[in-house]
């Protein structure tokens, strides 16, 4: 979400797992509506946010069925 200048960041889930396996995790809602926030990133950040989530689109189209995400990031 774009406002003016601003790069804006949606917090809308916190990252569940209770006993510390990486593939037996949850994406939650926050606990308090004050955990649900947008926060302001720099471009650079944004950019790369980005590139990120492109380089996990290829490993997953690359790995296919043994992929498994890594939770601590989209």
């Amino acid at each position: 979400m774009r406002v003016s200048d601003e790069i804006l960041l949606s917090i809308t889930k916190t990252y569940y797992n209770p006993k510390n396996n990486i593939r037996e995790y949850q994406l939650v809602t926050p606990k308090t509506k004050k955990s649900r926030r947008l926060i302001d990133i720099d471009p650079v950040v944004y950019e790369a946010l980005q590139n990120l989530i492109e380089e996990n689109k290829q490993i997953k189209s690359e790995s296919g069925d043994e992929y498994h995400p890594n939770p601590s990031f989209f």
